[in-house]
């Protein structure tokens, strides 16, 4: 997200902040200039952690409880998964506490 006042249009040698949106984060410096029309740095937000219903039911795991910040940054937020009614914990599960953090994760697993 850029954080520009509203403006639309910005001169040679202007720079703009950017800040990325919640439970994204951002690769490289916040600060972009403009440079004959063009962005020069301008970052990149990446998503972080994602909890899809497929993921969990295809590792017979649920939701069990997830922090809610009032920060923007992605690894400030935790997960905790807990094993569906009726399965237990696989002895070789990654852990059910999960830490937001750049990057895939990979699923606790509930046999």
């Amino acid at each position: 997200m850029l954080l520009s006042n509203g403006r639309q249009e910005f001169l040679s040698g202007e720079s703009v902040i950017y800040q990325c949106y919640r439970l994204y984060e951002m690769e490289g410096t916040p600060i972009a200039m403009c440079e004959n029309g063009h962005w020069r740095g301008a970052p990149r937000c990446v998503q972080t952690c994602r909890a899809n219903q497929v993921g969990m039911d295809r590792n017979n795991i649920q939701l069990r409880w997830f922090t809610k910040s009032t920060s923007m940054r992605a690894s400030d937020y935790w997960m905790e998964f807990e094993c569906k009614p009726g399965f237990r914990k696989h002895p070789l599960s990654s852990p059910f506490m999960k830490q937001c953090v750049k990057g895939p994760w990979v699923y606790p697993r509930c046999v």
